[in-house]
């Protein structure tokens, strides 16, 4: 493997649900494939993607995932204005797209879902500690450098308790 593919994963609906429940996408057989029907918003890498996995609603009710090489034929991916240019966000729409059986992955979709948003939650959670140990050094660095009439600001109790509070905080997390 080249490491040149980039896959991403359709996690919303249009409506911003991303829950198996509120699939709203379709997928119904079609001349031994399937027709994909759908939009999903905010698409991490959508426009960089060469391959998209995402939920879609078969005609049982049942969610399966598909694997949907792009760019393709009935695909539009559209570049989101986001708040985290590190993260930029796509708009895919599946109008009428035609994929081969072997698209759909095998195994109970909702329940593949399932673990993976389980799994996806606990990796951002990380992050986030992660940002917020980042900022409580940074804000120890400036009181311990930040000077006041002499002392430095982090002697005093005003600037030491929030800063232990959000130490404890991290800690916990």
């Amino acid at each position: 493997a080249s490491g040149d593919l980039v896959a991403t994963i359709a996690l919303c609906e249009a409506g911003g649900v991303f829950e198996a429940d509120g699939v709203g996408a379709t997928a119904e057989p079609a001349d031994g494939g399937f027709l994909l029907r759908g939009q999903k918003t905010h698409v991490i890498c959508g426009t960089d993607a060469g391959l998209v996995i995402a939920p879609f609603r078969e005609p049982s009710g049942r969610v399966a995932l598909f694997a949907v090489e792009v760019p393709a034929k009935n695909v539009s991916v559209e570049a989101e204005v986001c708040i985290d240019p590190t993260r930029p966000t796509a708009r895919v729409g599946f109008d009428g797209v035609r994929v081969a059986a072997q698209a759909r992955l095998d195994g109970d979709g909702a329940s593949a879902w399932h673990a993976m948003l389980v799994r996806g939650f606990a990796a951002l959670a990380a992050e986030q500690v992660g940002g917020a140990e980042s900022v409580l050094l940074a804000t120890r660095d400036y009181a311990i450098a930040r000077k006041k009439l002499d002392p430095h600001i982090g002697l005093f109790q005003a600037a030491k308790d929030p800063i232990l509070h959000m130490m404890y905080g991290i800690e916990l997390a």
